[in-house]
């Protein structure tokens, strides 16, 4: 297994993927967690009606991803006191009209189709260096922002409304916490795609409350999952010659659907 990291295009996409899946699946503990999974899909898609509408327009495709994730974080983040509709509604009526336009817009550019399987399943292979710096870079600032703000991102996250009754601003550090979601998405977006994204956003979390409780735990499992999940399945997509997103995110399925079956025959029995 060893051998094929030599390679100089694998070796960008391995270090892609552990920045990538790192941070997704650290952030996905708090998507799961707060169980706005939904959320992280439908950000997910916004990032994609983004890029979509650089490559329509002639734009920058990472700008215009950027711009409309940011736009999508402010009304995630938005606690109204009444709503004639549900946030549920409101995160789905989001999600259809930014697929809608994604695929309008790719439809009216150049080379719609391939366009259209890069952003559902990514191509982490063609790399370049740049876009491993500038992966690095926002790793590192959302890491420091999470590491000095741990307890109340926690606080935030699991018990909003006594966290405001307690005094501390919450909707601006519910708000910090989806624009660091929301930027690291739109980073992934352009290496990872839709599929990937989302699979480190939900699986390695899922995973890592199926078999440890305690919190900090959750969080390095998490990672450790979505690590190990990348490294088996650049493997598996070098030596099949396969997509490799598609191919983490089925380890990644195979890894939970194994636990969960272990953890339902271990209860009944």
């Amino acid at each position: 297994m060893i051998e094929i990291f030599t390679i100089p295009f694998m070796q960008k996409a391995f270090i892609i993927s552990i920045l990538t899946g790192g941070l997704l699946s650290f952030l996905g503990v708090y998507v799961v967690g707060r169980r706005i999974v939904f959320v992280g899909w439908t950000l997910s898609q916004i990032s994609a009606c983004g890029f979509a509408l650089g490559l329509f327009s002639g734009l920058s495709p990472g700008i215009c991803s950027l711009i409309l994730t940011l736009a999508g974080i402010g009304l995630f983040s938005l606690h109204a006191k009444e709503r004639r509709i549900s946030s549920e509604a409101v995160i789905g009526i989001a999600y259809a009209f930014s697929a809608a336009l994604t695929i309008l817009f790719i439809a009216k550019s150049a080379g719609g189709e391939s366009h259209m399987l890069d952003i559902l399943s990514g191509n982490i292979l063609t790399v370049t260096n740049m876009q491993i710096c500038m992966t690095a870079v926002i790793c590192v600032i959302t890491a420091l922002i999470h590491y000095v703000f741990y307890e109340k991102f926690m606080f935030v996250s699991f018990d909003y409304e006594t966290a405001r009754t307690g005094g501390l601003k919450a909707g601006w550090w519910n708000f910090l916490f989806f624009l660091t979601l929301g930027t690291a998405v739109s980073m992934a977006m352009k290496t990872a795609g839709i599929l990937l994204t989302f699979g480190y956003l939900v699986m390695p979390a899922s995973f890592s409350l199926l078999v440890t409780g305690k919190m900090t735990r959750i969080f390095l499992c998490s990672i450790g999952f979505g690590l190990v999940a990348t490294l088996l399945g650049l493997f598996l997509s070098f030596r099949m010659d396969i997509p490799s997103g598609p191919s983490i995110v089925t380890i990644m399925c195979i890894f939970c659907g194994f636990i969960l079956g272990y953890k339902k025959l271990y209860d009944n029995f």
